[in-house]
């Protein structure tokens, strides 16, 4: 079961926010979607700390659409074309109460005919997204619709999706105690981080990292003495350096084969703006004029190493 907190939307499609407000008290469906599918740990927990501040998704072109889209598809997914089932709109926050650090927002419910009602997740996707349901629905699709079974104590999901604004795809998901037990195990881990204001250990190269480890920390100028600001690291960032080191010579190498290739190129056309290859793919050269401008302020974290003497 589940618990109403608030709607996300008023009548006039402005957004809620108290919404807003709300989502920061638990991990949202959308949230465990992007955790369980390669997400920024470091991002998400970031936000969810006030260190960083959501992006304002309402000047969002794709947002505003899929708001506009989603009444739609949840009607035609209903319709005899479609799913054929009994469709009600929701819009609705809502907290698990079995576990309460887990929350979302449904965009509608659906009458299964075996199920009963469960959560139906409404999405409006590009045409490149075409090739990521040829086995089924996408993967974060599914996370997300699973988690709203989880907070709606539901045995299975179901989600729909408008395809290039002129194709609708739709698929059940049944819920198993394999996917429960991973939602709530990466779910309940991250949700200690947050309530414990502590960095989560889940690193990767995403740019979301980046920015949010930027803005939780600090280093601040100083010597080489031990001191309060020397780090005595373990030995195994000893073997990350060394792969780091390694990666970055095969970086330059291939960096330097690229420029290399590209500049064999431009020397062969020439002054000609195409050149065509036996196999029927053109290269295109074009003169880009870059005006001079300001680069904007901003402040990064930098690592650099110094080698022991």
């Amino acid at each position: 079961m589940s618990e109403e907190i608030c709607r996300s939307h008023f009548e006039d499609g402005s957004v809620n926010p108290v919404w807003l407000d709300e989502r920061k008290k638990g991990v949202t469906a959308t949230d465990a979607a992007k955790l369980l599918s390669g997400g920024s740990w470091m991002s998400a927990w970031a936000k969810k700390t006030g260190r960083i501040e959501p992006e304002d998704l309402s000047k969002v072109e794709r947002v505003h659409w899929g708001n506009v889209m989603e009444p739609v598809i949840v009607e035609q997914y209903g319709s005899e074309r479609y799913a054929n089932r009994k469709v009600e709109p929701s819009g609705m926050l809502v907290r698990s109460e079995e576990f309460p650090h887990l929350l979302a927002t449904l965009d509608a419910r659906t009458e299964h005919p075996e199920h009963g009602w469960i959560p139906l997740e409404a999405k409006n996707a590009d045409r490149m997204m075409e090739s990521r349901w040829e086995n089924g629905a996408p993967e974060v699709y599914l996370w997300q619709a699973r988690t709203q079974a989880v907070v709606e104590d539901t045995v299975a999901s179901s989600i729909a999706c408008a395809l290039g604004g002129n194709r609708l795809l739709w698929a059940d998901d049944e819920q198993s105690a394999a996917n429960v037990n991973r939602i709530l195990e990466v779910t309940t881990r991250f949700w200690w981080h947050v309530e414990n204001d502590v960095p989560p250990e889940e690193m990767d190269g995403l740019p979301e990292t980046k920015k949010a480890l930027d803005a939780t920390f600090l280093p601040t100028e100083g010597t080489m003495a031990l001191g309060r600001d020397f780090l005595e690291m373990d030995v195994e960032y000893a073997n990350i350096k060394a792969e780091l080191a390694e990666r970055n010579q095969v970086n330059k190498r291939l960096k330097g084969r690229l420029d290399s290739i590209e500049a064999q190129i431009k020397r062969s056309m020439g002054n000609h703006t195409h050149g065509t290859l036996p196999t029927g793919v053109v290269w295109n050269l074009k003169r880009v004029e870059r005006r001079e401008h300001m680069v904007r302020a901003s402040s990064s974290n930098r690592l650099t190493r110094k080698a022991p003497r």
